[in-house]
């Protein structure tokens, strides 16, 4: 990891209590593509790739892309799922780490060097990202507003309404609403910034 660079970061004024850029040091891999090819060509070569007795599909290879704000610092990690104890501490890497809050502002800042994982490849293996955090994160990685907002899961597109109807009346009646997908994002962001 590199660092300390200093990096504009979106930092609430204390007196003000907006945002504002500030210049905070910021530790980061200055190449994550590389980093992960590097890991699976290690583990690869001690036998170490492996599929969970098929719960992962075989021509594939699960990331797992992690952020978390705790105490000042925010931190975006990553741990490869195909290895023996994927959730472990010395399987997660992280890949930025800088002293503010997870901002959207400053997730775009942590995710600066990630952008291109979605389409990659290793060897003959379709890597395949998946996103976790707490709620909080995983709205703002969405472009959800939260709890308040119309469709509230960074899931599925349930609505606030049918939520609330689901837990007052407490059957075991299942209803199934569409799940998210990048592109239903992309077309929402498109529609919120032209004001529709």
């Amino acid at each position: 990891m590199n660092g300390p660079n200093i990096r504009h970061t979106a930092v609430r004024n204390q007196s003000t209590h907006r945002e504002e850029l500030r210049g905070v040091a910021h530790a980061f891999t200055p190449d994550v593509t590389a980093k992960i090819y590097h890991i699976l060509h290690e583990n690869e070569r001690a036998g170490r790739v492996l599929w969970h007795g098929g719960a992962i599909p075989s021509d594939e290879i699960w990331i797992k892309v992690c952020g978390d704000k705790d105490g000042g610092a925010f931190k975006m990690a990553f741990q490869i799922i195909n290895t023996p104890n994927p959730n472990a501490v010395h399987s997660t890497c992280v890949f930025s780490c800088f002293e503010a809050k997870d901002s959207t502002t400053n997730l775009h800042i942590a995710l600066d060097r990630f952008d291109k994982m979605a389409s990659l490849h290793w060897k003959d293996y379709k890597l395949r990202i998946f996103l976790t955090g707490d709620y909080e994160f995983l709205c703002k990685m969405c472009g959800l507003s939260g709890a308040s907002g119309k469709c509230p899961c960074p899931f599925c597109l349930i609505t606030n309404d049918g939520l609330q109807s689901l837990l007052s009346k407490r059957k075991p009646k299942r209803k199934t609403w569409a799940p998210r997908s990048l592109q239903l994002l992309q077309k929402d962001n498109e529609r919120w910034q032209e004001g529709i």
